[in-house]
């Protein structure tokens, strides 16, 4: 499976974004806490052909502030089942691996590893 994942992160109005701020330090350091529910689509423009959505967490992980750890929880959810993912997510690092833990629906059993990149 290859989609692209829309984080969309509008702190002046969170209404407008896919990404909110929900507990810790507001400055997104150790303890932040943010949901998300991001669009994830075929190509990598958001006017792309929708496949699904990532519905989870980031959370700041990184006590010594010297990276930009966060641990990263969600489900994409597709019109024909769910596949869960979880694992740290460095976003300076050029390649990063979750792993799959499980799914619904055409993806039941799911396991192994997603890579992630930015875009």
């Amino acid at each position: 499976l290859e989609f692209y994942f829309h984080d969309k992160v509008d702190l002046t109005n969170p209404s407008n974004s896919t990404v909110v701020f929900v507990a810790g330090p507001k400055n997104a350091q150790f303890g932040a806490v943010f949901v998300i529910d991001d669009v994830l689509t075929k190509g990598p423009s958001r006017d792309s052909e929708i496949v699904g959505r990532a519905k989870g967490t980031y959370i700041s992980d990184d006590s010594t502030n010297t990276t930009t750890g966060l641990f990263l929880t969600f489900v994409a959810v597709f019109k024909d089942g769910t596949m869960s993912m979880h694992g740290q997510d460095n976003i300076f690092d050029e390649v990063r691996e979750l792993a799959v833990i499980g799914g619904t629906g055409t993806y039941r059993f799911a396991s192994g590893y997603a890579q992630i990149r930015t875009y």
